[in-house]
């Protein structure tokens, strides 16, 4: 039985103006901005059901200023685009100058277009989007955005009461041993098989727990950490590359690699080094780009790429679609794979424009000789229309979330079968 999405009563009183206490740090709290009392009311309710623990409504845009600049901090935020008094562009404004670790929901009755304009601006300010959703809005909905928030751990999300980790901490995690490996398979659309793995970073502190990988590269870029960080993270993907194999789990392995990476020219020679001492080819092995990062120096990441090319060590540009200058990359650097942003297809069911791009996107892999990687499957629809349209492979929660790197043999020899045809 489905969940009914909203439905309009006759209007009742105002929305009560009160400050509910806000959950504690292993809970999860809400603000709902809304200039419809009913649809806040609703909204506010849908959440509770959902499982998030406080929820905080209101139906004035001034009276959210207030709260944003003085309470929190809220772990989700829920606000309406058009807005009498304070519109929802104006809000993320202030959510990413006040709340910037709060999770956003944005949700319209303006139109997917404007809806799509609106997320891709608050993707902009560095916030951390759950969903842009057409009204009425599901519980159905809402239950996966608050999913998608409680999933702590995956997200690699730490409390927010706590202070930001320091430059000192990072670099004694990456000379110790608190940064980890977790993985996320891929498989195989036509058949299930196992493809490979992208491995992500974990960084699990003493003081901060889990401390998102967002947070923590960035400061390692901008520190001279990102070096250490990345050949840690080849070094101890390739090791458990070639452990599988020897267990007979035979796969390969995709990393990501900082855009400082590209300007090495040392970094194909290391890698070709990295992957014989663990006893493997570099064909084993993917780098993931993104395409932004080409364009700092595009000779020398031209000179790079080329290299590793030439060393047979895979190159995919990753998040396609979310950069500049994509169809020029494609022409000049040598991809042999292109994964398509996993903003696309989430919404492909539901939105046209996000269909027509990974439509459009996966024809290209198909006249381009490129390997298609699909990130973002949530579900087995995505998966039956991603095959449809001719995808290589899928990646994403209705797969496996991301789980610690020692893991793999058992999940797979569990979870396969499953996925098989």
């Amino acid at each position: 039985m489905h969940d009914k999405a909203l439905t309009r009563p006759a209007r009742s009183g105002p929305v009560p103006n009160k400050i509910a206490p806000h959950a504690c740090a292993a809970g999860t709290s809400a603000l709902v901005i809304d200039d419809d009392e009913f649809v806040c009311r609703t909204v506010a309710a849908q959440l509770r059901s959902a499982g998030v623990d406080d929820v905080v409504a209101v139906s004035d845009g001034l009276q959210a200023v207030q709260l944003l600049n003085q309470g929190g901090p809220y772990s989700l935020i829920v606000s309406d685009l058009s807005m009498p008094r304070f519109d929802g562009i104006q809000m993320m404004r202030l959510v990413a100058a006040r709340q910037p670790r709060a999770a956003v929901l944005l949700m319209s009755s303006a139109g997917a277009k404007l809806l799509s304009s609106a997320e891709a601006l608050a993707r902009s300010r560095g916030l951390r989007i759950l969903g842009a959703l057409p009204k009425p809005v599901s519980l159905e909905d809402l239950r996966g955005v608050v999913t998608r928030l409680k999933e702590g751990a995956d997200k690699a999300s730490w409390n927010t009461a706590t202070p930001a980790p320091t430059v000192a901490e990072l670099r004694a995690a990456v000379n110790g041993e608190e940064l980890h490996v977790h993985v996320q398979p891929q498989l195989d659309a036509r058949t299930g098989a196992l493809h490979g793995v992208e491995t992500l970073a974990r960084w699990n502190s003493p003081r901060h727990g889990m401390v998102p990988p967002a947070s923590f590269i960035a400061m390692a870029e901008n520190n001279g950490l990102i070096d250490g960080i990345t050949e840690s993270m080849m070094s101890k993907s390739l090791a458990a590359c070639g452990a599988w194999r020897r267990a007979g789990l035979h796969t390969r392995v995709s990393v990501n690699a900082p855009i400082s990476s590209m300007c090495s020219l040392v970094l194909p020679d290391t890698i070709v080094a990295i992957a014989e001492r663990h006893g493997l080819e570099p064909n084993q092995l993917t780098l993931e780009i993104t395409e932004s990062g080409l364009m700092r120096d595009p000779v020398r990441s031209l000179d790079v790429l080329t290299r590793l090319r030439l060393r047979d060590v895979d190159l995919a540009i990753d998040d396609f679609g979310c950069g500049y200058s994509s169809l020029q990359q494609l022409k000049h650097m040598p991809f042999n794979e292109l994964k398509i942003d996993c903003s696309f297809v989430m919404a492909m069911l539901k939105d046209a424009e996000s269909r027509s791009i990974v439509k459009s996107s996966l024809a290209l892999c198909r006249e381009l000789g490129l390997r298609s990687v699909a990130e973002g499957v949530e579900s087995r629809a995505h998966w039956d229309a991603l095959l449809e349209l001719g995808c290589d492979v899928v990646q994403g929660y209705y797969v496996a979330k991301p789980f610690p790197v020692e893991q793999l043999p058992v999940w797979w020899q569990r979870q396969g079968p499953a996925f098989r045809r």
